[in-house]
């Protein structure tokens, strides 16, 4: 890996801060794309300003009650209780995404995508020292430029098969696998770096 500038024992973090970067992103993707369908199918393209201010308010909000929570917690214990947080409404939603939920879950999905894209960012700040980043970050990054063109590109055939409201499926999908599979081996090698 010497044209990457990946040196020994940095490969398997960078492994899986990758995928873990690459299922935030879908995350994002495809919940995104339930939430905008679901809201101007059912709502009037006027109210998304108003939608804005209550995802600012909200997300002020939810910001402080977060640092107060988690201001002493282990990054990985976070992002994996997170996201398990993240899961249970979204898998209530799926089922009863109707009226005053729309917009519920519009504002959900937001939360989502910028607590989970700022606990990635702070624990790959952990697991790198600041050398390593300025090599590394564009690497981990490109996890989140992958997902953007394979979940892009999976998207239209998956709503014409099963339909947009089972694309929640996929976003659970990658919630699940990013609490599951991801947390348990960043613990291993985070402790290694800690």
């Amino acid at each position: 890996m010497k044209f990457l500038k990946i040196k020994e024992g940095e490969l398997k973090p960078l492994i899986f801060l990758f995928a873990l970067f690459f299922c935030i992103v879908s995350i994002s993707i495809t919940g995104s794309s339930v939430r905008d369908t679901f809201f101007l199918i059912n709502f009037d393209k006027s109210y998304l300003p108003v939608m804005y201010i209550l995802i600012a308010v909200c997300m002020a909000w939810i910001i402080s009650i977060y640092k107060k929570l988690t201001s002493d917690k282990n990054p990985i214990s976070i992002i994996a209780t997170s996201n398990f947080i993240f899961f249970i409404p979204i898998l209530y939603l799926k089922f009863n995404l109707n009226g005053i939920l729309i917009p519920i879950f519009y504002i959900w999905i937001e939360v989502i995508t910028v607590l989970s894209i700022l606990q990635f960012w702070i624990l790959a700040g952990d697991v790198f020292n600041p050398r390593q980043a300025k090599r590394l970050f564009t690497l981990i990054g490109a996890g989140g430029s992958f997902s953007g063109i394979s979940i892009g590109y999976i998207i239209k055939p998956y709503v014409t098969y099963f339909g947009t409201e089972n694309l929640l499926y996929l976003t659970m999908v990658f919630i699940f696998f990013s609490i599951f599979r991801n947390s348990t081996r960043l613990r291993d090698f985070v402790q290694i770096w800690w």
